[in-house]
């Protein structure tokens, strides 16, 4: 009966020591001791893309409603291909907005405005995603996005 109660302490502690040990890695990730995890992979319905639009018109990717599924959208990227033009980007779910990039963070400077959502921007289940980047203020947009439904 001893034995199984060390056990079960000599179980727990290692449990307990194990936890510990995770959270502090997770807050250490990318000190030459611990790697960094790698960033969410897709699945499901893959529907990456890259759409330059016409001059001055707003560029739009629409992830279609699915029943029973929620779509993720997990980079954006955009450009404006004139020199000195300016825009912005912005994320909609069923009609409301969930994230927006700001007023004049996207221009023609390479690279190109880039943003990679470590924890999925994620929608609603059964609700329609716009992905827009409005419209450059001169010449041609262009919208990159990496996304997925399931």
């Amino acid at each position: 009966m001893l034995n199984r109660i060390i056990l079960a302490g000599v179980l727990t502690l290692t449990l307990i020591v194990g936890s510990v040990w995770s959270v502090q890695a997770a807050q250490n990730c990318g000190t030459p001791l611990i790697t960094c995890t790698a960033s969410p992979v897709q699945f499901g319905t893959i529907v990456n893309s890259e759409t330059t639009g016409a001059a001055t018109t707003a560029v739009t990717v629409t992830l279609a409603a699915v029943p029973g599924a929620r779509a993720h959208v997990y980079s954006i990227a955009a450009r404006c291909n004139t020199a000195s033009a300016t825009s912005s980007l912005l994320i909609s779910d069923g009609g409301a907005t969930i994230w927006s990039s700001g007023l004049l963070a996207v221009t023609n400077v390479q690279p190109q405005y880039f943003r990679d959502f470590n924890t999925p921007i994620t929608s609603v289940v059964n609700s329609q995603v716009l992905i827009t980047l409005a419209a450059c203020t001169a010449g041609t947009g262009t919208l990159i996005v990496q996304t997925d439904k399931y």
